[in-house]
């Protein structure tokens, strides 16, 4: 009777034991899809006048030179979380009031650690919006970086506009960007270091009547015989289009002098702009 009684007290606790197995393993599997789930381009707030997307983090800071050529339009602590940390993806937008850095990790603590490190010498300031807790660390020429980390993201912009907005979206899991603009993200090349999205207003091409159907450009970034490249599809090409092209590319990136090459692709006019980077 011993005995019997004593296999039933173990079944039990095997089946107790098993129950919180399986309770752990679905907890661990939500969790994973909630941070699956977080599309960071679907985050950063409309109208902006830049997009980087950055696919392939580990591919994007071996581009030679290409730290020196964007140090003008990236913010260098930008620059240096890309630079320095393991990330899985980010989105850097840039907007009138300022710009905005978003990044997919497993691990956002480090940021916040690198961080800490960056600014050891200012205790951050700390602020609750949205159910959210910001962190503001004051940066040269009076200005204060500010971030927050919510699931596996990390968000940071020296605008606080820009940052709370983010974070209130992203807590209501609102998605407000322009359908073209997610169609173009979603069609856009992966398994590139990087593409960028922009509106053809910001080249000067919106008045001309073949991109009268055309909001926004993309894209795809990749490195190829020491040159830094980008291929784009355009709705149509002429020597004017391509003067409003490389005007663009000398504001943004005066460091790179970039060629172009035209070329059909499935009945589409597919521009590749490239120039020399340095090692």
């Amino acid at each position: 009777m011993r005995s019997y009684s004593k296999e039933i007290v173990i079944s039990f606790a095997a089946l107790v034991l098993l129950v919180f197995a399986v309770v752990a393993f679905l907890r661990t599997v939500r969790v994973q899809q909630n941070n699956l789930d977080v599309n960071i381009f679907s985050l950063i707030p409309p109208n902006a006048e830049v997009t980087f997307t950055i696919n392939r983090p580990d591919m994007f800071r071996k581009i030679p030179g290409l730290y020196a050529a964007l140090g003008d339009e990236i913010p260098s602590v930008y620059l240096s979380i890309l630079q320095n940390l393991s990330l899985e993806s980010a989105v850097i937008s840039f907007y009138p009031q300022g710009s905005l850095c978003c990044v997919q990790t497993q691990a956002p603590g480090d940021i916040v650690d690198f961080l800490f490190d960056r600014f050891k010498e200012y205790a951050p300031l700390k602020q609750e919006a949205n159910k959210l807790e910001f962190y503001y660390l004051p940066d040269a020429e009076n200005r204060f970086l500010g971030y927050y980390t919510y699931k596996n993201v990390w968000v940071g912009s020296y605008s606080s506009k820009l940052l709370e907005r983010t974070g209130a979206r992203q807590r209501r899991s609102e998605m407000m960007l322009p359908n073209e603009m997610l169609d173009l993200f979603e069609k856009a090349d992966k398994n590139s270091p990087a593409n960028i999205i922009f509106p053809v207003s910001l080249v000067g091409l919106e008045l001309l009547p073949e991109f009268a159907e055309t909001n926004y450009l993309a894209a795809d970034l990749f490195v190829s015989e020491g040159n830094l490249c980008a291929y784009m599809y355009l709705p149509a090409y002429d020597e004017k289009i391509e003067m409003l092209l490389k005007n663009f590319l000398e504001k943004h990136f005066p460091m790179l002098l970039f060629s172009f090459q035209i070329s059909v692709d499935g009945g589409k006019v597919a521009l590749t702009a490239c120039a020399p980077v340095g090692n």
